[in-house]
């Protein structure tokens, strides 16, 4: 028979494993929770979605004029709920687009004016990598538009 004292000691250690054990469970699922958080914030793109026509097609993009929104672009997005985006420059330049953190396959029109003067594939990096594409001239808009 077990003198009191084991007892003791069993009880101790069994309440100290159980106090671990949910500790450690919280702390998990708690930071599960902040980065599934973090992820969908992080896959959202904060524009309006607006009417963009070029060349007689229309389409539903979101635009990027601000130099944060430039950088950002679609990178992070698995899934987007519009054609694509549109970059809007101040003034004509060249220009590097690139794929990465971007999971979507896009088709890059380079723009000036009102006419398309490029069309390139930039594929996900998933699939290739990271790759540049450059302008082939001064550009003041780029069209990114969604493979599907």
């Amino acid at each position: 028979m077990l003198n009191l004292k084991t007892i003791f000691t069993i009880i101790f250690l069994v309440i100290l494993l159980l106090t671990v054990f949910f500790t450690y469970i919280f702390f998990i699922d708690f930071n599960k929770s902040s980065n599934q958080d973090e992820v969908l914030q992080n896959s959202k793109v904060n524009s309006e979605i607006v009417e963009y026509e070029i060349e007689g097609q229309n389409f539903s993009v979101y635009v990027a004029d601000s130099e944060e929104e430039r950088l950002k672009g679609l990178s992070g997005i698995y899934n987007l709920d519009a054609d694509g985006m549109l970059f809007v420059f101040e003034t004509p330049r060249e220009e590097i687009f690139w794929n990465k953190d971007t999971h979507l396959d896009l088709e890059i029109l380079w723009i000036r004016g009102d006419r398309v003067i490029k069309r390139d594939l930039l594929p996900s990096v998933d699939k290739v990598g990271i790759v540049r594409i450059y302008s082939p001239t001064k550009v003041d808009r780029v069209l990114e538009l969604v493979v599907r």
